[in-house]
């Protein structure tokens, strides 16, 4: 329940505070980056707390922006 409940925040998120401007200039559909972003992030949070937060939150936030940053430019 917590994970579906978080995925709607998540994409809600990203459908409205995201800059996805870039993705659509190429083409990209919003529906599909948003699919692709969403579960992804929602995913890697989930493992970051059932492995018992093995990196400090500034480390993901980092390696996760660097990541989210690079597939979104």
């Amino acid at each position: 329940m917590f994970r579906s409940r978080f995925l709607k925040f998540v994409i809600d998120d990203i459908r409205n505070g995201w800059d996805l401007k870039e993705g659509k200039d190429r083409g990209l559909s919003e529906d599909i980056m948003v699919q692709f972003f969403a579960p992804a992030y929602v995913g890697i949070v989930e493992w970051w707390f059932t492995n018992g937060m093995p990196y400090p939150p500034h480390v993901m936030k980092e390696q996760v922006g660097i990541m989210l940053e690079s597939n979104l430019s």
